[in-house]
């Protein structure tokens, strides 16, 4: 018998906190990997599992990747989510939505 804890014998009580300590460390770099990949515009479960395989070097990549513009707009079915943006008519001055290429009011046709 030994002195001091333990939680089976041979394992020692240093060994099971290395352990949990571990397995904190790799769900918290999955954690603010995908975290920060989300707040970039890319897809924050692939980085995720990325930061929970790589660790460090996942969160690194990711942080110093450059932000994504052009996932942050698009919804997946061929259209921008900013379709909010109108454009004003040049002979008549009247709002029209983006998606129009013709005035509604007098019907000129932009090119």
């Amino acid at each position: 018998m030994g002195y001091g804890y333990s939680a089976s014998p041979g394992i020692s009580i240093f060994t099971v906190l290395g352990v949990i300590i571990f397995i904190v460390y790799l769900f918290s770099t999955a954690f603010f990997t995908g975290w920060l990949a989300k707040k970039k515009g890319y897809s924050g479960g692939l980085w995720g599992i990325l930061g929970f395989f790589f660790g460090i070097f996942a969160l690194l990549t990711i942080g110093f990747a450059p932000i994504n513009t052009i996932s942050k707009n698009y919804i997946g079915s061929g259209k921008f989510e900013n379709n909010n943006k109108r454009w004003k008519c040049p002979k008549c001055n009247s709002d029209n939505p983006n998606s129009t290429y013709q005035c509604g009011s007098c019907g000129y046709k932009l090119v």
